[in-house]
């Protein structure tokens, strides 16, 4: 018989390493998420910002939680980071997080330049510190915006401020679409 090949079993050991860091950071015991949020710069990847976020969310009550998890995502340097973090925002579940999302990215060095046109929509749909933090990252990209986007960016700022002057992000969408408009003319 021959002997299972050296991937298949590292591949195994990790598949098996993997289910108990979600297992504990799913726990309802806070010193087992503790254990696996510890583990997690070691062995995190991409694909944990779900079940991260998911547990930021559920523990609103335990701030070293709340501080391990937000420290372990805004070190997370990846580009394959901002897709997932673009779906997360678009979750439900997330929608109380969406701020803290955004400012995932500018703390992690991570631009989504393709992407102003719906960091924009995040800013207009979202309160007062979505909006801050959209303009935090719009304002840290160096390059790269495509031009078209940004104007419709403007555009639907444009049209939203015409119907909501008077909102509570009102004067942060003014910043964002100055900023656009300043870097489209330089």
């Amino acid at each position: 018989m021959a002997e299972p090949d050296l991937k298949t079993k590292m591949e195994k050991k990790i598949s098996k390493k993997r289910e108990a860091l979600l297992a504990n950071l799913f726990s309802a015991k806070a010193d087992k998420v503790r254990n696996a949020i510890a583990k997690i710069p070691d062995e995190g990847d991409p694909s944990l910002i779900f079940p991260m976020l998911r547990s930021y969310h559920g523990w609103e009550q335990e701030e070293d939680i709340r501080t391990g998890i937000a420290q372990i995502l805004m070190q997370l340097k990846t580009e394959s980071a901002i897709p997932v973090l673009l779906r997360a925002l678009e979750e439900p579940e997330f929608e109380s997080d969406r701020a803290f999302i955004i400012s995932i990215f500018w703390n992690a060095g991570l631009f989504p330049v393709e992407h102003i046109d719906f960091l924009v929509r995040q800013a207009i749909i979202g309160d007062f510190m979505v909006a801050l933090e959209v303009l935090t990252v719009i304002e840290n990209i160096e390059s790269g915006i495509d031009q078209t986007m940004a104007q419709e960016a403007m555009l639907d700022i444009d049209e939203y401020l015409e119907e909501n002057p008077e909102a509570v992000q009102a004067e942060l969408l003014r910043q964002i679409k100055q900023f656009l408009h300043t870097y489209l003319n330089q």
